[in-house]
């Protein structure tokens, strides 16, 4: 019987682009995920370890769109995966995520103690909504258990004890987003993608796109030629070279690209409790140059060193370059990023010791004990919107829909702001696909649908979700071995690991029996 499922071709497998192929997949089509790099995640995701679930950092009104999609996206991951597997442990109720105001940016751009707290008060009334509307279909022992928190857990203010530790704070909230563990959620794609009929190809670089009819032909650098009914580009800052690389192709999103850095910390090993305890903390203090986050990875024990990262948002500190992406200069990225990409910043670097000097400013705890490790490169893309200033104000953040590129809509490029909106945009992406190819879309709902095409997740996720995959320990074993993290970040107690603790030879860390046994 001839094979009559339509051809989908995705270039790029970072979170969008993996994430797409198996919704695609899971619709039916026949779909083949092409990446340059020898494995997926490769891109965005090394510099990641929030959920950003929460969206306190958009405090202006004009920004409170960006917040919105966040807690969208947090909840999109956490009804397609068994996300409590992704949670680092950093987080949780009696150590919350502390979103704080430095003395240095109050009065600046418009923020006050109060539109603060009015920002967080007006986010936790969205979450709300969004807890109701599943608690309405599933039950709301459910939504909580989903979800992990409810709307009274959703946020609080903080006292000033509980940031004592800290220097020039002038308030600030508890939120209930969590660290994220990077190395299991690598090893639940990676499993997820076995299950699937996905045909991945890595160490693919793009020769050549050309229309042939109602279909295009990808020829690859090895050689390779792939018929393809529909492309999705989804690599991040390469979608301006790769769309150069098909004839007539319309000027992809405007918007602007940036080269943000982080700089991971080692946490030396100690015996000083206290000093344990206030590392063991991710603070979000994000106000531009009166800012600087600090997120544990792993906390320290008194044989073990542990591992962190900062982040100083200024132009003096993680924010190295930018590139404006419009009609009047719509050439690809400098080719000098890639270098930076490739070897990120030496530690002796003037940047990195400005961060550095930064971290210690508003946490002195890390001063004369922290140690830096390395400091990585990576690309974001802000599009261009009414608020955004073609993409120039780095806090609307906002997700565009489907970046058609040719006139018969069968290559569209898609990307997400935060890695928190990867699975909402691949949800996107799938849509557009199955309206292009079959006439079809995914369920909408003016009310309760998430992101700007409203989509229904709650609905879909009722039955397209990853919940009964195991992942494998080998798997997240690698990512850690190979991104240079500590292996005790990989939780072998985790239930949704395919093998049991005793064949994975980790020592366990501290708190992992217990959670197992609960």
């Amino acid at each position: 019987m001839m094979n009559t499922k339509k051809k989908i071709t995705i270039i790029g497998a970072g979170s969008v682009g993996t994430n797409t192929a198996l919704f695609l997949d899971k619709q039916g089509f026949d779909v083949t995920l092409l990446e340059s790099t020898d494995d997926i995640l490769e891109g965005a995701p090394q510099a990641t370890f929030i959920t950003h679930g929460d969206g306190f950092e958009y405090h202006k009104a004009g920004h409170q769109k960006t917040g919105e999609y966040c807690i969208d996206g947090a909840i999109a991951k956490q009804l397609l995966y068994p996300a409590s597997a992704f949670q680092s442990g950093v987080c949780g109720p009696g150590n919350p995520i502390r979103f704080m105001i430095s003395e240095d940016s109050l009065g600046k751009d418009g923020l006050t103690l109060d539109s603060f707290v009015a920002n967080a008060e007006h986010m936790r009334s969205h979450f709300q909504k969004r807890f109701d509307a599943i608690s309405e279909v599933r039950g709301a022992d459910a939504a909580k258990r989903l979800l992990m928190r409810t709307p009274e857990t959703f946020a609080r203010a903080l006292q000033p004890e509980e940031y004592a530790e800290c220097a020039h704070i002038a308030g600030g909230y508890a939120g209930s987003s969590t660290g994220i563990n990077m190395a299991h959620y690598y090893a639940f794609l990676k499993a997820a993608l076995r299950a699937s009929h996905v045909k991945p190809k890595f160490r693919q670089k793009i020769d050549s796109i050309e229309k042939n009819g109602d279909s295009y032909t990808i020829t690859t650098s090895t050689g390779e030629q792939i018929e393809s009914d529909y492309i999705i580009l989804a690599a991040g800052h390469c979608i301006p070279e790769i769309s150069n690389k098909l004839a007539d192709a319309k000027i992809s999103a405007e918007g602007t690209y940036y080269l943000n850095t982080m700089t991971f910390l080692k946490l030396p090993a100690t015996t000083d409790k206290e000093k344990i305890n206030q590392v063991s903390h991710i603070n979000f203090t994000l106000q531009q140059d009166g800012g600087c986050m600090f997120a544990c990875v792993v906390p320290p024990t008194e044989t073990e060193e542990g591992l962190a990262v900062v982040y100083y948002p200024s132009e003096k500190g993680s924010q190295f370059a930018r590139h404006i992406f419009d009609k009047s200069s719509h050439t690809p990225l400098p080719k000098e990023w890639d270098d930076y990409i490739k070897n990120g910043l030496p530690n002796n670097e003037p940047r990195v010791q400005a961060i550095m000097q930064q971290a210690e400013h508003l946490y002195p705890f890390l001063k004369d004990y922290a140690v830096v490790d390395k400091t990585i490169c990576r690309t974001v893309f802000n599009a261009a919107t009414q608020e955004s200033d073609k993409g120039l104000d780095r806090r609307v953040r906002n997700i565009i829909g489907a970046d058609v590129l040719t006139d018969d809509n069968r290559v569209v490029a898609y990307r997400s702001p935060k890695w928190t909106n990867a699975e909402l945009v691949a949800l996107m992406a799938t849509d557009h696909a199955m309206q292009v190819l079959e006439g079809k879309e995914l369920s909408k709902d003016s009310s309760r649908g998430f992101g700007p095409t409203n989509i229904d997740v709650e609905s879909i996720t009722g039955t397209l979700h990853f919940k009964d995959i195991k992942m494998q320990i080998e798997d997240a074993l690698h990512y850690v071995r190979k991104h240079g993290l500590p292996e005790r970040l990989v939780n072998p107690f985790s239930p949704e690991f395919a093998k049991s603790p005793q064949q994975t030879g980790i020592a366990p860390r501290e708190g992992w029996a217990k959670s197992a046994s609960e």
